[in-house]
């Protein structure tokens, strides 16, 4: 029996208890007698493969119903089973739905069954592409990640903070951390590969800019989002990245993504002032001085970040003690005093092994001083990295999908 379900939806039980006998043996079947019903099992059956529906029903029209499965279940393959002969009705539906095929009543077993069997190779060939697509998607943002923590560890280091920061604001805020939050935080800083490490330093440190400096500096957001707008799928992430100086941009009107903006501009903010020796007292009125739409709720949220933002503390490790939630406290060097990491970047998979084949070649210095987190979990690249590839918060069946439909005429 095939493992993936198939639902029809047809207001005549007849026809739907005739389907019933026909194919019980051979598939996963849901059955719905409205429109309305067929949303709600879309909703609820994650492994909804295959949808076929009559054109013309009393409570709604076939075209918008299938329009509306659309948008409830993108990937789902739609079929229309019906006895319908208007062809002007027909093509709205194929226009309105994207149908893959079009069986008409009376259809037999033989046909039912090979429309059925072309539909789910359709849709496991789609969920092959899309898987691939997502595994790339995710092998892109880590060899971006790896390449900025190779060519540029202070703009690294910062971003691995802004994630951090966003991390604990977000759960302040009650503010769901979905895949496209935490790769926005983590690529924040893409964008200072462009910049030289004494640019980098002198924003750090608080020094003054002249015109040309500045204007680099404030550009890199959009350097960032370029970049990754040329990935498929992190369309929404690069909008997130360019939200970190100046304004939010208008397009971005859907409240749970503004608010996720402005948290990475808010984090980005903080991790600058505090890097420039502001008082953690005054950035929160420094940021309300500076503008930017931050409400209330999120101030305070970067307000409370003091009370997590320390928990860490300073340890002495062999290198093959290293983990990816440490930051190298201090320089590591060979046994011949070749600096190999400078103090700052955090410990990564690639960055472990680096140092482990100098450790068992020419030498390392030993014990390494490196700083650890001591309070909740670490987000570090590998746990981003899954959280692109697997997508857990793909929505399955959006709350707000249309289930309101006009009455056929």
């Amino acid at each position: 029996m095939n493992p993936e379900r198939i639902l029809f939806v047809d207001d005549e039980p007849n026809v739907l208890e005739g389907i019933r006998r026909t194919l019980r043996n051979d598939y996963q079947l849901l059955f719905a007698a409205s429109p309305t019903r067929g949303i709600e099992l879309a909703r609820k059956h994650a492994d909804l493969a295959v949808v076929v529906s009559d054109l013309r029903m009393p409570e709604a029209d076939g075209a918008n119903f299938l329009a509306a499965i659309r948008q409830v279940r993108p990937d789902v393959i739609r079929l229309v089973l019906s006895g319908a002969a208007d062809l002007d009705h027909a093509l709205t539906a194929v226009n309105r739905g994207q149908l893959f095929r079009y069986l008409t009543k009376p259809v037999s077993r033989e046909s039912l069954v090979e429309g059925l069997e072309a539909a789910l190779a359709e849709f496991r060939r789609r969920r092959g592409e899309q898987e691939l697509l997502e595994s790339t998607v995710a092998a892109a943002v880590g060899v971006l990640a790896e390449a900025l923590s190779l060519a540029n560890p202070l703009a690294f280091n910062r971003s691995g903070r802004i994630l951090a920061h966003v991390t604990t604001i977000a759960a302040d805020l009650g503010l769901a951390l979905t895949w496209e939050v935490r790769v926005a935080g983590l690529l924040s800083q893409l964008g200072c590969l462009s910049l030289s490490p004494q640019l980098l330093r002198k924003v750090a440190s608080g020094q003054g800019l002249d015109p040309e400096e500045r204007d680099r500096f404030d550009r890199h957001p959009e350097v960032a989002a370029a970049m990754i707008r040329r990935i498929p799928r992190l369309e929404g992430v690069a909008e997130l990245v360019a939200a970190q100086r100046g304004s939010v941009p208008v397009a971005i009107d859907d409240p749970h993504r503004r608010l996720a903006a402005l948290v990475i501009r808010a984090a980005s903010e903080y991790d600058l002032l505090l890097s420039r020796g502001v008082p953690r007292d005054e950035i929160v009125s420094r940021l309300d001085q500076m503008g930017g739409d931050y409400s209330p709720d999120v101030l305070r949220a970067v307000g409370r970040l003091r009370f997590r933002d320390d928990r860490t503390e300073v340890r002495r490790v062999t290198v093959d003690a290293l983990t990816p939630d440490m930051v190298f406290e201090q320089d590591v060097t060979s046994l011949a005093g070749v600096l190999l990491v400078p103090s700052g970047q955090r410990v990564t998979e690639t960055v472990v092994t680096h140092l482990a084949n100098f450790a068992h070649g020419v030498g390392i210095t030993e014990p390494v001083v490196v700083r650890v987190p001591v309070g909740g979990p670490h987000l570090d690249v590998e746990t981003v990295i899954a959280a692109v590839q697997h997508r857990p918060d793909r929505p399955a069946s959006p709350a707000n999908a249309a289930t309101n439909y006009p009455t056929t005429t």
